[in-house]
């Protein structure tokens, strides 16, 4: 009879062993291309992050809306990337990055206080570049733009919408370059206020105000919910909506009176936030000479009780302007 042919024990543990060798051997260069494809792809989300940042920045200027902060909890950036990154970053006036960070389970990139941040700054912790990517140190974490805590595992919150007041009926306040919405006190003091917050309420006779700061304030990095400091606001400013008026009184008047008895006075009666200017239902064409009662091209003279829109903004097409409160 033939010998079948096969590995004795002493065969196989050999083979095993030469295994076990082979694997210590190629195990840590295999967990090192782990660790650098994981820490890489935490870079690139970085820099994704600020190019993100620049263009949205960019965007928000170009809408009238001043920005100067996003998270991933309060005013997040529109990135592709996974649930467990966390990021604040901020920026001046001009919209240059003047502080970052970014935090997921493992890594870490924090820079603040810097000067005009750029994508090609960030690099891994193997790089030259200036801003370098750390294992992520035990009890890190992010305040959000607003001042909250963005806790570990904390799902993104949509950024809240834009605070409309409904008395104004679509003539909102629009803020332009370097204007910073505020809440002024009794006394004067101006707090930075959130746009998704009531700034404003013409119901109750609160206007919208706003400030420019000086070309150098002491903070260059004010964030909704601090309060500015009188020094470093150059002009206060105050939003006048676009309205119309209720004609109370069509009398012929020959010459001005200085004063007029206190049972005479009217409150003028206005309606905010009207589109048109024509001679819809209670509404007479605005005269566009002093003194007359009709346009010349009305068909309807304006009668007592009739809506008419004020001039002023029928020389341009706004919804409304800011008018300086104080000397400029």
């Amino acid at each position: 009879m033939k010998k079948k042919k096969g590995f004795t024990l002493v065969e196989l543990l050999a083979v095993i062993a030469i295994l076990a060798i082979l694997v210590l051997i190629a195990l840590p260069n295999i967990l090192n291309l782990y660790r650098n494809a994981r820490e890489n792809t935490f870079v690139d989300e970085v820099q994704n992050i600020v190019r993100t940042a620049q263009q949205k920045y960019i965007e928000d200027s170009m809408n009238n809306k001043n920005v100067t902060c996003y998270d991933s909890k309060t005013n997040s950036l529109d990135i592709d990337a996974k649930s467990s990154l966390k990021y604040k970053v901020e920026l001046s006036q001009d919209g240059k990055i003047t502080s970052i960070e970014v935090l997921d389970n493992n890594y870490q990139l924090i820079k603040t206080n810097g000067t005009d941040i750029k994508r090609d700054d960030i690099g891994n912790s193997k790089s030259n570049k200036t801003i370098k990517s750390e294992a992520r140190q035990e009890g890190t974490g992010l305040t959000a733009c607003d001042g909250s805590t963005i806790e570990e595992g904390e799902k993104v919150e949509e950024p809240k919408e834009k605070y409309v007041d409904s008395e104004l009926h679509g003539a909102d306040p629009v803020l332009g370059t370097g204007m910073l919405p505020v809440m002024l006190s009794d006394t004067g003091v101006a707090t930075y206020a959130h746009d998704y917050d009531e700034w404003y309420n013409y119901k109750n006779k609160e206007w919208a105000n706003a400030v420019i700061l000086v070309d150098n304030p002491s903070n260059p990095n004010y964030k909704a919910g601090d309060t500015i400091l009188e020094s470093d606001i150059r002009a206060y400013f105050v939003w006048i909506p676009k309205y119309k008026y209720k004609l109370f009184n069509m009398g012929n008047y020959t010459e001005l009176e200085s004063s007029q008895p206190e049972s005479q006075v009217q409150e003028i009666d206005i309606v905010f936030g009207t589109e048109t200017t024509g001679e819809e239902e209670g509404e007479c064409k605005t005269p566009m000479e002093s003194g007359l009662s009709k346009a010349s091209d009305a068909t309807k003279e304006c009668q007592k009780d009739d809506y008419m829109t004020h001039p002023a903004f029928l020389s341009i097409p706004s919804n409304g302007f800011w008018v300086g409160k104080f000397e400029m």
